[in-house]
C-alpha cells in the first residue's frame, strides 16, 4: 500500500507543477497520511486540495452495524 500512496502522492504533485488545480477526496487514507508520505519523500502538498470522505467512529462500532444476508444464501 506504501507505493501505491507514494505513486499517488508523486501524481498529485505532478498534476500541480503543471499548473492543474487539483482535489483529491479520499476514502481510506488520511490527509495526515498523504501529508507523511509527501514529506517522507521531501515533497509538499500544499497546494492539493485534500477531502476525507472517511466513516466516523461512531459508524464503525460493531453494535451500531447490520449484516444482511441474502435468502438464496450468496
Amino acid at each position: 500500500m506504501a507505493t501505491k500512496i507514494k505513486h499517488l502522492v508523486k501524481f498529485l504533485i505532478e498534476r500541480v507543477k503543471h499548473g492543474k488545480k487539483v482535489l483529491y477526496i479520499t476514502l481510506s487514507e488520511t490527509a495526515l497520511e498523504l501529508h507523511a508520505v509527501a514529506k517522507a519523500h521531501s515533497w509538499s502538498l500544499e497546494d492539493v486540495n485534500i477531502q476525507e470522505v472517511l466513516p466516523s467512529k461512531k459508524i464503525l462500532d460493531p453494535d451500531k452495524q447490520y449484516t444482511i444476508f441474502h435468502p438464496d444464501g450468496h
